[in-house]
């Protein structure tokens, strides 16, 4: 079975490389960016630049050339209070108009990522520094991420939430290597599969005259053209 690539996740995790990737670039370049937690953020640069033809295989992996970017997420919490008790309307799925498709309101959630900007020379970690925080107006930036289909393309906000220097917690020998982890909320949306209802296209409507079903007289009968929800 294929990996769904439109889960919730997938869509995120895709949407914050990118945005990280065309922020960062240094010397005319991209700086490479993985998805990676710091304890594993340089096996995952080595093994992307190794892929990419820009390591040997064997290359030490204290030698790992800088600046680069590691992502890291953390677990999701619910916005309940934004969450509305309806659907979304999508439309009709035949020809004969008798089955109409909506799907549930997406679930608000919020999804923490940690930025990780690797640098050798403070003048390398200060201009990434100046290149992400500058994307934050009024503590928000935006990306558009990409859902499945009806849904497809959302602007999506990216919180600021802080921004710490972690250097000292790296070791490596004489060579010091500058971290800063960049923390952010993505207000994510958790999008539902669209389901399928079958539309009453008429109503026949009753009034009657007594309280026993059997001897009630029918005073009234009408029939009304049901249109889709």
């Amino acid at each position: 079975m294929a990996v769904d690539q439109y889960t919730m996740f997938r869509v995120y995790d895709r949407m914050m490389h990118n945005w990280a990737t065309d922020i960062a670039v240094w010397k005319g370049r991209q700086v490479p960016v993985v998805m990676a937690s710091p304890d594993r953020a340089f096996a995952a640069i080595r093994e992307l630049l190794r892929r990419e033809g820009y390591l040997p295989p064997d290359m030490d992996i204290r030698v790992i050339p800088l600046p680069f970017i590691s992502i890291s997420r953390g677990d999701p919490t619910p916005r309940l209070h934004e969450w509305q008790y309806r659907r979304i309307p999508i439309g009709y799925t035949d020809e004969s108009k008798r089955w109409y498709e909506s799907a549930p309101w997406p679930q608000p959630m919020n999804i923490p990522y940690a930025v990780e900007l690797w640098s050798k020379y403070f003048q390398t970690d200060s201009a990434m520094t100046d290149m992400f925080l500058r994307q934050f107006r009024s503590t928000y930036a935006y990306a558009n991420a990409r859902h499945m289909l009806p849904y497809g393309w959302k602007f999506t906000p990216i919180k600021f939430e802080s921004y710490a220097d972690n250097s000292e917690l790296e070791g490596g020998g004489s060579d010091r290597i500058t971290r800063h982890t960049l923390n952010v909320t993505v207000e994510g949306l958790l999008f539902f599969y669209p389901e399928e209802t079958l539309v009453a296209q008429k109503v026949v409507k009753e009034m009657y005259e007594g309280v026993d079903p059997e001897t009630a007289e029918l005073l009234e009968s009408e029939e009304i053209t049901q249109e889709a929800p």
